[in-house]
């Protein structure tokens, strides 16, 4: 396994540990005050971004399809049983492709969705990706969000941040956490805006 990936995953690691005891106040979860993503930071060319939702549940849900929206989300819903025991473990998984004029009303999709599927006991993450690496400090100075950790090598950086009234945080140490944004410009160029945090290898 490469450096990078290392501390990439290293990173995810402790972050995924720490959002199991995490006891955050849903009031910080607001519709009304995203954090600014990224075709409407003004800090990049590109005219789409990929979205992808991940839902974990640690048991059974009747009927998923109900609370997923549609608009141009494309699910796939995955069950998996451990073996030995009755336990089950659903993961969803959501994509869609945005414009600067779909991005907030997908994101506030996000949120909504984020709400339902706590109340069913479950976790809901949200990251948007372009293929052009942004700067990332004109980003925090711009929206005002608070880096607290980061990672960086020789192709990847990464913050992870706390924004005031934003999306639902998790806890990583005592930081509260709520967005983090990557970039690598080695074989691809691409930035990343998870939110809370980003589960998935970047």
């Amino acid at each position: 396994m490469s450096r990078t990936r290392r501390i990439a995953v290293l990173l995810l690691l402790a972050l995924i540990l720490a959002f199991s005891g995490s006891q955050g106040d849903q009031s910080e979860l607001s519709m009304n005050n995203p954090p600014p993503l990224l075709l409407d930071s003004g800090l990049t060319t590109e005219e789409q971004a990929n979205l992808k939702a991940i839902i974990l549940f640690n048991h059974k849900v009747a009927t998923p399809e109900l609370f997923l929206p549609k608009n141009g989300w494309e699910w796939k819903i995955s069950e998996y049983t451990v073996p030995g025991k009755d336990v089950s473990r659903l993961t969803i998984t959501g994509q869609k492709t945005v414009t600067k004029n779909t991005e907030r009303a997908s994101y506030i999709e996000y949120l909504n969705l984020a709400q339902e599927v706590k109340k069913l006991g479950g976790r809901a993450y949200l990251d948007e990706r372009i293929n052009e690496v942004i700067d990332i400090s004109a980003y925090f100075t711009k929206t005002q969000i608070i880096p607290l950790q980061w990672a960086i090598t020789d192709n990847v950086v990464s913050f992870a941040a706390y924004k005031k009234n934003g999306p639902h945080p998790v806890f990583a140490g005592k930081d509260k956490i709520n967005v983090q944004i990557a970039t690598r410009n080695r074989d691809k160029a691409q930035t990343v805006l998870a939110v809370p945090v980003l589960l998935e290898e970047f």
